[in-house]
């Protein structure tokens, strides 16, 4: 009887594991109030999706999280890691999302954006290079030693 006491015990401690550790971000959004733009918030973490590693965060004032909730997330692999971080909010029978996520690889800014086929320059100021691509995402780049870190920043809205 011991052993079905230990079993039970071990399929309850993995079902709150796995409850605890969820990380579709349209099911996190859901549970805290946050409906209706889930076509929006599959299709902001769409990368993410095949991501061995990926750990989400849902932030959200009490009250208003019906209206608007901020969505972390991290996915990828040691070495190769993206961190974003998206604000959601619903008005006026629309889902708005701004973007913004991280990316950091050795090597040269400079260099990396003139390899970079989508992002065409645009403008530099403070040791940062800006850039932008056809669809309208700005890319800014910023040296850090041998590393280059790249911050994309997009804004998408979509009908309800």
């Amino acid at each position: 009887m011991s052993w079905l006491k230990t079993a039970l015990a071990s399929l309850i401690f993995v079902s709150l594991v796995a409850a605890a550790d969820d990380s579709d971000p349209v099911t996190m959004a859901r549970n805290v109030g946050f409906t209706g733009c889930d076509v929006l918030i599959n299709s902001t973490f769409e990368n993410a999706k095949s991501a061995k590693e990926r750990r989400t965060n849902v932030r959200y004032f009490e009250g208003l999280a019906k209206k608007s909730v901020d969505i972390d997330m991290t996915y990828g692999s040691i070495g190769d890691t993206v961190i974003q971080t998206v604000h959601f909010n619903k008005e006026g029978g629309y889902c708005y999302a701004s973007m913004t996520a991280t990316i950091t690889q050795p090597g040269n800014c400079a260099g990396l954006l003139n390899q970079d086929q989508h992002f065409r320059y645009t403008s530099d100021a403070a040791g940062v290079l800006w850039s932008k691509n056809a669809g309208g995402v700005t890319k800014l780049f910023t040296q850090t030693g041998n590393y280059c870190t790249q911050i994309f920043v997009r804004d998408q809205k979509m009908k309800i």
